[in-house]
């Protein structure tokens, strides 16, 4: 039962995520969750653990005493991870970057997990530093995105980078090279499918309405 021993503990240590509000309750009587497991030959509480994510299935009730297993993603840390819109005069870098999970090239901008001993400006940095191998000159926060509230409640935090002498860093996670583009020339990859990350598509939709609306997340 190492699966609810781990969960009662992490309840423990992160006591927000289990407030219950809206609804779907989340039960949180050991008791239950180990008749539902027996019941339902399946399992409950952290299935899966990382340093980027835990893998949570809880029992929830619905407001017509319904219970069911959700499954949920959660990130170790305060928040999930960063996105970074990079750019140099008037062009935008987009990373040509190899990705495990579609098993194709995609273009996107830099991204990455949260780290637990930085904070979200301070890991935007060290991800510019580590995938186009140069320092951000002026940084700025342009708010937060869920990527997907369906199974994660973590944040993405997004931030614009004017950045210069870009060196792309080969070969690091399946980067290929550097696609520097306007911003027409993005809106036209988007609507023919060349970009189709999402973290990318609403962190630059995020960047545009800020701008146009003069909404500043600083």
């Amino acid at each position: 039962m190492e699966n609810l021993n781990r969960y009662f503990a992490f309840l423990s240590e992160r006591p927000e995520l289990f407030i219950n509000r809206g609804s779907l309750k989340i039960i949180s009587r050991r008791e239950d969750l180990e008749a539902f497991e027996q019941q339902q030959h399946c399992k409950l509480g952290v299935i899966y653990e990382s340093k980027y994510h835990i893998l949570l299935v809880d029992l929830v009730e619905d407001e017509q005493g319904r219970r069911f297993a959700y499954d949920r993603l959660i990130s170790p840390n305060s928040y999930n991870g960063v996105v970074m819109i990079p750019f140099e005069g008037e062009k935008y870098a987009l990373l040509r970057q190899f990705r495990h999970a579609s098993r194709e090239y995609e273009l996107e901008f830099p991204r990455g997990f949260s780290e637990p001993d930085l904070s979200a400006e301070e890991n935007a940095r060290k991800e510019i530093r580590e995938e186009l191998g140069t320092e951000v000159l002026e940084i700025r926060h342009e708010g937060a995105i869920l990527s997907d509230s369906g199974l994660s409640g973590g944040r993405i935090e997004i931030y614009s980078a004017s950045v210069t002498d870009v060196q792309p860093s080969v070969g690091h996670e399946g980067i290929e090279s550097v696609l520097w583009v306007t911003e027409n020339e993005l809106i036209r990859l988007i609507c023919d499918n060349k970009v189709r990350d999402c973290f990318t598509i609403a962190a630059f939709a995020k960047y545009r309405m800020n701008r146009e609306t003069g909404v500043s997340n600083v």
